[in-house]
């Protein structure tokens, strides 16, 4: 009996390996590449308005298992502009996309589901008078009786992406801004229902307009660059990150969007206005995040960012109302980081102030800024902070002080000066030869200031 279902079995996985071989052959023998390539370069003739070039196209099976393929090689677009870094705004060795086989027999559509890029290098340029070398596609009406093709193309539906090895070259004159992103990969995952939801206008477009799904489920996204760059003249930015890392979950339901967040960044530089913030510097992120299109709002949700040693807890929202207003409630909060560790972060522009002052001991604190920011207002800020085991030496002063405690309570308020207060709610201190213990408040601090 086991030798006979031992038969039966190997009989089985046979029929359905040639079944499978013999699907194979009649297709790529129906979908040759002399078919295929002049179908493609005929649909790119549609909706590419630069000059191209597209090599072979031909039918792969094995490399997209269990699913059929096309592969365009040597895939080029080309568009030169008086200024810009190179003449070519993408050139890719190959670009695979995956066909849905029920479609393609039931109405002689390819319809495309999954894409595969490999090699592609990116050049993306704007000009002084903000023209674009990349607005080179046609997406506005087609013919309405085209000429017979033995196959056409169907929707385009993308429920997976994966980039690999790939560089960006990024040049704005316009504002003037550059950037370049080398040596990275990227994956998506996407689930998506059709789009039944008018929940916001937007410019007379309903949200069905601008996203074209109801729900969509983004799953896995992974991004990977050795190298990445950005620099900002009209802002004094200068960044580059190296082996920068994100990874993205996300649900998107009419229009919220709900989801996580984590970014790796173990070697950032970033210089503003000719001061370095970081300087090869461990930073990471992780947020789980609601976002709100109809108020233009994001909720961070227990998240936390990490500089080096440095863990700083963050909560609150941000939402841009329509006008114009930055609506904020946030609170960032930090626990027993070294004084001295933290000095050794700040820009030269703050430490050089610093320099007849010595600081140590452990600080806490939890900040909190809620409220509008425009023209004429200002969030308020409410800042706790304490010191523990402290010691203080300041230039002018005759005593050091040690085992310095203070606990600490501060309000800034811009709109309201006289609102503004420090409360001292405990100080204390020893010197060499006596000991401080206090407790007070400064009121009116950005004004007449009034101590008690």
């Amino acid at each position: 009996m086991k030798k006979f279902f031992k038969i039966l079995a190997i009989s089985l996985t046979s029929i359905i390996i040639l079944a499978l071989v013999a699907v194979a052959v009649v297709i790529w023998m129906v979908l040759t590449p002399k078919r295929l390539t002049p179908i493609l370069q005929k649909q790119a003739d549609r909706y590419i308005t630069c000059p191209y070039n597209i090599g072979e196209v031909e039918l792969t099976f094995f490399s997209t298992f269990p699913q059929f393929g096309l592969r365009a090689n040597d895939v080029e677009l080309i568009n030169p502009m008086e200024g810009a870094p190179c003449d070519t705004i993408a050139k890719m060795d190959n670009l695979v996309a995956t066909i849905d086989l029920s479609r393609l027999w039931e109405s002689r559509a390819i319809q495309f589901d999954q894409f595969y890029l490999t090699n592609l290098d990116a050049c993306i340029f704007i000009n002084e008078e903000g023209k674009t070398n990349f607005d080179v596609f046609y997406l506005g009406p087609q013919e309405e009786n085209p000429e017979p093709s033995d196959f056409r193309f169907g929707a385009v539906e993308i429920h997976n992406l994966k980039i690999k090895d790939c560089n960006l070259t990024y040049l704005d004159l316009f504002n003037k801004m550059s950037g370049k992103i080398e040596h990275f990969s990227s994956k998506i995952h996407l689930d998506a229902d059709e789009n039944k939801s008018d929940e916001i206008d937007n410019d007379g477009k309903t949200w069905s307009d601008i996203v074209p799904y109801e729900k969509v489920n983004l799953r896995d996204f992974y991004f990977e660059a050795s190298r990445a760059e950005y620099q900002a003249d009209s802002l004094q930015i200068n960044a580059e990150i190296q082996d920068l890392t994100i990874n993205l979950d996300m649900d998107l339901d009419g229009a919220v969007a709900e989801g996580q967040l984590a970014v790796s960044a173990p070697k950032s530089f970033v210089q503003y206005a000719g001061d370095t913030y970081l300087k090869d510097d461990n930073l990471s992120i992780k947020a789980p995040f609601g976002f709100w299109a109809d108020s233009m709002k994001v909720e961070v949700d227990k998240g936390r960012v990490s500089l080096n040693q440095f863990d700083i807890a963050v909560d609150g929202n941000v939402s841009l109302p329509e006008n114009g207003d930055i609506v904020t409630d946030v609170n960032v909060a930090f626990e027993k980081w070294k004084v001295k560790e933290i000095l050794a972060e700040l820009p030269s522009s703050i430490t050089k102030m610093l320099t007849d002052l010595e600081v140590k001991g452990v600080l806490s604190a939890d900040v909190k800024a809620k409220g509008i920011y425009n023209e004429t207002s200002f969030p308020v800020i409410l800042a706790n902070a304490s010191l523990t085991n402290g010691e203080v030496d300041y230039v002018g002063f005759p005593y050091h002080l040690s085992k310095v405690l203070a606990d600490v309570q501060a309000l800034v308020d811009m709109n309201s000066k006289s609102n503004s207060y420090v409360y001292i709610n405990r100080l204390k201190a020893e010197t060499p030869r006596s000991s401080i213990d206090a407790q007070g408040s400064l009121l009116n601090i950005l004004s007449d200031i009034n101590a008690d």
